[in-house]
């Protein structure tokens, strides 16, 4: 090196070293840097046209997914667009939920006012049909909450019936006061009851004809009137101790649920027939000759039910034997068939309370009742006793109704009680 080069190096404080090589860039690290600053560009635009695309999604449809969506942009495009219009879309956001929250409050509040209308209506036969009928021109949006909700309870609801203009009512029962309780039977031509009249076949009007709509009815179950009932108690030495004791408070809780039409004539029998009383419905004569029986002798069943026969033969209405006996007889099987005749030509029904022996004859028995249209219950233990009782006590049962006029008021002491579908057949209600 010259004197004057080295001078240069030394005054540029540099000192050149002439073994050192040369530096130089390959094309292929070039190219690769270059790809990457424009992968990274891409990612970048990319980004930010999703952004854009989910904050105008956020501003026309504000909702929880799209309000997180914009929240994660905040911080890289708060240069760009600025905090305030992310904070004012999140604003919108808020005020959309609070919104839904009160419309679903508001809609609760509704289908519940809706329902207790509806249960209000219930109560207002016309009323209810005159809304059935709108409903059926208009039929509502089943996919609405409050409509669905409407709609189900009114199919829950009695559609009135078409009703026979033969079909009679039979006042039963009244009392009267704050509640008025009308007890009463529907039935046809034949006299057979009409079973499941319901609010919406019933109406009720004050002496102006105008229709008072708050009462209620239920079905219930009334004793048979004019009713006509043998009641045969097997007082053989098999029936002695607790067996008969429990039979005696058996029949008497059948006399105490008998009405005051129904005419009973309480028999004992073994080897002979014995009427301890005469057809009555004084409940207290009833019950001293059910007290009175005592348990000795054979078993004669043949003559006891003949004895029967021949008590209800010219009876005009109801009429039925009742069958207490724990024993056979052997000159039954031989009289079943003139018995069942005898039976069905005057329409007399047997019910059989078996008391559980092994000497009681289940077969003929059952037979026996069945083919009178009758009951046959065996009571395994003197304790079941009763609860064949109750069972056979349906069969001196009737369908009826009460009907509930609440009148607190007492405005509507007096009232017509008639069926929709049937104008000319009523009830006047007069205390």
């Amino acid at each position: 090196m010259s004197i004057a080069t080295r001078r240069h190096s030394l005054i540029a404080g540099q000192e050149m070293d002439s073994n050192a090589p040369a530096i130089r860039f390959s094309w292929p690290v070039l190219t690769l840097f270059a790809v990457t600053l424009l992968l990274l560009a891409c990612i970048v635009l990319l980004r930010l046209v999703f952004l854009e695309k989910s904050l105008a999604t956020a501003i026309r449809n504000p909702s929880t997914e799209n309000r997180v969506i914009a929240d994660a942009y905040r911080g890289p495009v708060s240069y760009m667009i600025g905090n305030e219009l992310i904070s004012a879309i999140g604003e919108g956001i808020r005020n959309h939920d609070r919104t839904k929250e009160e419309l679903k409050k508001s809609e609760a509040f509704a289908e519940q006012a809706a329902l207790s209308n509806i249960e209000m209506i219930s109560f207002n036969p016309a009323a209810l049909q005159r809304l059935q009928t709108s409903f059926g021109m208009s039929p509502m949006d089943s996919k609405e909450s409050i409509s669905s909700s409407v709609e189900k309870r009114l199919g829950l609801l009695p559609v009135p019936k078409v009703l026979s203009e033969e079909l009679k009512l039979r006042q039963i029962r009244l009392t009267t006061g704050v509640i008025s309780t009308l007890q009463f039977e529907a039935v046809d031509m034949q006299g057979t009851t009409f079973e499941g009249l319901t609010l919406a076949d019933i109406a009720v009007t004050n002496a102006d004809g105008i229709e008072y709509p708050f009462f209620a009815i239920d079905q219930v179950t009334a004793p048979l009137a004019d009713c006509w009932i043998v009641v045969l108690v097997d007082k053989s030495s098999s029936m002695a101790g607790d067996r008969l004791l429990k039979l005696q408070a058996g029949l008497e809780l059948l006399i105490a649920n008998c009405s005051g039409s129904t005419r009973i004539e309480i028999v004992g029998f073994d080897s002979k027939v014995t009427p301890l009383t005469v057809f009555t419905n004084d409940h207290r004569v009833l019950t001293d000759a059910v007290r009175s029986i005592r348990a000795d002798g054979a078993t004669e069943i043949s003559k006891a039910l003949d004895h029967g026969l021949t008590e209800l033969r010219d009876k005009l209405v109801s009429k039925s034997i009742l069958l207490c006996t724990d024993g056979q007889d052997p000159n039954l099987a031989s009289n079943m068939q003139r018995i069942i005749a005898s039976c069905q030509r005057s329409k007399i029904s047997i019910n059989v309370l078996g008391l559980n022996d092994p000497t009681l004859d289940r077969s003929n028995l059952a037979s026996l009742a069945k083919q009178s249209n009758g009951l046959f219950c065996v009571a395994d233990s003197p304790l079941a006793i009763t609860d064949q009782m109750n069972q056979i006590m349906s069969s001196y049962t009737k369908v009826a109704y009460r009907l509930f006029v609440f009148n607190p008021s007492r405005k509507l002491d007096r009232y017509r009680m008639r069926l929709v579908g049937s104008p000319t057949t009523f009830i006047d209600v007069q205390p």
